[in-house]
């Protein structure tokens, strides 16, 4: 058992992974960069007041994997309770986000940004609702300083390829993807601070400030949110020398939340490889959606609710908490339906979901059958 609290999982993608009641103070033994020091700064940021589970599960999950790391936390719903918790750790800092004159998503770059100002020389961004489920070491241990790290978006995604974007901002082709990225990983260097300064300038244009104002299914792609601005400059010819390590959907990172997310596909080559390094709570948040406080009702979100409840999140989370040191009612969420299929998941994140996953695959292939008139 390590200092804290877990025993150490005997299967790597088993439940049997269970958190053991600690009997000394949760601590983790490390040596402590100070900041400014060496090392990568791992920064969690949100500007959402009920972002608190998430970013909990994050921290910890992080320094689980990854003792000892240098963590910022840039929070708006910072309070008394959260800094104390925060305090168990040396090598973790929490501050209150600074002001931008974006909001939501597009604050991203300008966050990252202070960082930098604040002479960090490399800064590694995930996302409030990204749990870590194995050693990061694997994408981020040997990597040059002009390599930037992006994750892969969702396979399921509509307008997966990087050209339209970068040329609807006016910017020459340098290379093309036929896939989008997702920056709820990012790892930038003072290498790539002029990269950063243009994606600040572009969050900050005309142009994609009114789109903004938009609902995001209403956004042209090059527009929708931070990520497109930046696969546009990275695919442009000013920066198309810059190396991108592809956190890639499936093998490294698990998009959970959504039937389609995780498709087939990714879910047998999952089973037979390695063990993911990170899942993604995308869309509605399991804290929020699986809370028997809320009010939503009717159909479409009590399937939503059983995909959070069977999902690799909220499995890879009831290991943490008794850790997190704040009421989760969501992790207690069960029905029926739900503990039969998580039976049927044998513990592996490649079988958690996956009939819900298969069942939507088959409509989303039929609706296409039906529309292209074949039948």
């Amino acid at each position: 058992m390590d200092s804290l609290g877990f025993s150490r999982k005997p299967d790597r993608h088993s439940d049997s992974l269970q958190a053991m009641p600690s009997t000394t103070s949760i601590s983790i033994p490390t040596t402590v960069r100070p900041n400014g020091g060496s090392g990568p700064l791992f920064c969690f940021a949100d500007d959402r007041l009920d972002a608190e589970p998430g970013l909990r599960v994050a921290v910890t999950s992080l320094q689980f994997h990854r003792p000892g790391s240098r963590m910022v936390v840039l929070w708006k719903g910072l309070h008394q309770g959260f800094i104390d918790w925060m305090s168990q750790w040396p090598s973790v800092r929490c501050e209150l986000p600074p002001p931008t004159r974006v909001q939501g998503w597009s604050s991203k770059p300008h966050w990252i940004r202070s960082l930098f100002d604040a002479n960090e020389t490399e800064v590694i961004w995930l996302d409030s609702d990204l749990m870590t489920i194995d050693c990061p070491e694997r994408i981020f241990g040997e990597l040059s300083e002009d390599t930037i790290v992006l994750a892969q978006e969702p396979r399921c995604f509509p307008n997966q390829e990087t050209v339209r974007r970068t040329s609807a901002w006016n910017l020459k082709v340098g290379r093309t993807y036929p896939f989008m990225f997702n920056t709820c990983v990012v790892r930038l260097t003072r290498n790539h601070r002029q990269l950063l300064e243009d994606w600040c300038r572009l969050t900050e244009s005309p142009h994609f400030v009114e789109l903004q104002r938009l609902p995001f299914h209403q956004r042209p792609p090059h527009a929708g949110s931070d990520q497109d601005l930046l696969a546009a400059l990275l695919c442009s010819a000013q920066y198309s020398w810059i190396p991108i390590r592809l956190v890639p959907s499936g093998d490294e990172i698990i998009h959970s939340g959504g039937a389609l997310y995780f498709p087939v596909s990714e879910r047998l080559r999952s089973l037979f490889g390695r063990r993911p390094i990170f899942v993604h709570a995308m869309g509605a948040k399991p804290w929020t959606i699986l809370d028997r406080c809320t009010a939503y009702q009717g159909t479409t979100w009590k399937v939503q609710r059983l995909g959070q409840e069977t999902s690799p999140y909220a499995a890879h989370a009831r290991t943490f908490a008794h850790v997190i040191e704040m009421p989760t009612p969501w992790l207690d969420y069960a029905t029926l339906g739900g503990r039969v299929l998580r039976w049927m998941g044998f513990g592996r994140d490649a079988l958690r979901g996956l009939p819900q996953t298969a069942l939507a695959q088959a409509a989303r292939q039929l609706k296409k059958l039906v529309r292209s008139g074949r039948i």
